[in-house]
């Protein structure tokens, strides 16, 4: 099913927890369904920098 994360009022984002967001976006895209966010907040988009982990990694195109 698709699926939208908000991540407005993230203030940490740890590597076990990029982990499971890029793992879960790697399910998402191998049964051709969306996982997409709504909102970001600063903190969650400096430690994607950080990690240098790009942001299209967390996210598919699905049709479902």
């Amino acid at each position: 099913k698709p699926l939208t994360i908000d991540a407005a009022n993230v203030d940490h984002l740890g590597s076990q927890c990029l982990q499971v967001l890029i793992s879960a976006a790697q399910t998402w895209r191998a049964d051709d369904a969306k996982l997409s966010y709504s909102e970001q907040s600063e903190a969650f988009t400096e430690a994607l920098q950080s990690f240098g982990a790009p942001f299209e990694a967390l996210v598919t195109g699905g049709g479902n």
